[in-house]
């Protein structure tokens, strides 16, 4: 697991889970890659048709634009995958997202307000390689988490709820207290 360095849990907070997005959604991004270059491969092997519309420095400078684009929209992509992250400690769950660039969401709510945690895979591809989402509900109207392309979403709910069991469930600290006779 990777070092994490949270500066806002309690002292007595510790880290249960550490979930980050399912490496299939850099396959995504990889779709755009090679869309890209395909994309600049045609334009260059065309030059000269596209030339023949417009001029030479035009051509390149279209070209440099639609690279330098093309680039930040893929880097953005990565940098929303990269930055994904939930966390759950045996106080609260918290949920890190990043949502486009310069544009992240933290959404963190107290364990005992969570009502439902479920997942779900659907298709071939969640299936084989164990992926889809995870759905917690909340005593809030408006902070429940829908976590997509989470791995091995199934298991992971299983965690959390067995955290949400040990949480939920008083401890026995071993001081008997005496049981008293009203009689």
């Amino acid at each position: 697991m990777n070092k994490l360095n949270l500066t806002n849990l309690k002292e007595w907070e510790e880290v249960k889970l550490v979930l980050r997005r399912h490496w299939i959604a850099l396959f995504y991004i990889l779709l755009y890659v090679i869309f890209f270059l395909v994309s600049i491969l045609s334009l260059v092997v065309l030059k000269s048709v596209v030339t023949t519309f417009l001029n030479y420095s035009i051509f390149w400078v279209l070209i440099i634009l639609y690279s330098m684009t093309s680039i930040l929209f893929i880097y953005t992509k990565f940098i929303n995958y990269e930055l994904d992250i939930f966390i759950v400690t045996n106080m609260r769950i918290i949920w890190i997202e990043q949502l486009s660039f310069l544009n992240r969401t933290v959404s963190e709510c107290s364990l005992s307000k969570i009502q439902e945690v479920d997942s779900q895979t659907r298709g071939l591809l969640s299936n084989i390689f164990n992926f889809w989402f995870i759905r917690i509900w909340t005593a809030s109207e408006n902070s429940d988490f829908h976590l997509n392309y989470m791995p091995d979403p199934i298991e992971n709910v299983r965690k959390i709820q067995n955290i949400l069991q040990d949480v939920k469930t008083p401890k026995d600290d071993g001081i008997n207290m005496p049981h008293t006779n009203d009689n």
